[in-house]
């Protein structure tokens, strides 16, 4: 059985779903790209404040999970662990984390063309209506219960 969506939860899924369609929806709203710049690392910025709370009450509650449950930290069990152990997990992070950010990007330079091919043709609002669905799927993902939801095992 999972657990309600706490109001705070809520509220960041809330904001997260439309700072994300406004954030891909500045191609109709603003025509300078310097200000779209801005516009959206301001977007950014907002989604990555607003994310620190919740983060934080995460962070608490797996420490006393782990004090809980297991008498070292997460620091202590890496002290443990082989330097190439180390070094082969820190290579992976970051083919990992490169990847990530290369289909980003790939991604949102697909919605921004393919935005742009809809508005030449006259589409209306042609960027935003992606950007509905992305904020929509940005919502929802920000509803999944996180690790730290579920009550403790007794």
């Amino acid at each position: 059985m999972t657990a309600a969506p706490t109001p705070a939860r809520i509220a960041i899924a809330l904001l997260t779903g439309v700072a994300t369609t406004a954030y891909y929806a500045t191609p109709d709203l603003i025509r300078s790209r310097t200000a779209r710049g801005w516009t959206k690392a301001g977007i950014a910025a907002l989604l990555t404040a607003s994310s620190i709370p919740e983060f934080r009450r995460g962070r608490a509650a797996a420490r006393e999970r782990w004090e809980r449950e297991e008498s070292r930290t997460p620091a202590q069990l890496l002290a443990e662990v082989p330097a190439s152990r180390k070094a082969a997990g820190a290579g992976a992070a970051a083919l990992l984390l490169g990847g990530s950010v290369a289909l980003t990007v790939a991604g949102e330079r697909w919605m921004y063309r393919r935005g742009e091919r809809r508005a030449a043709v006259g589409v209306a609002w042609a960027h935003t209506r992606g950007g509905v669905l992305a904020g929509l799927l940005a919502g929802a993902l920000a509803l999944i219960p996180a690790d730290t939801d579920r009550p403790p095992a007794v």
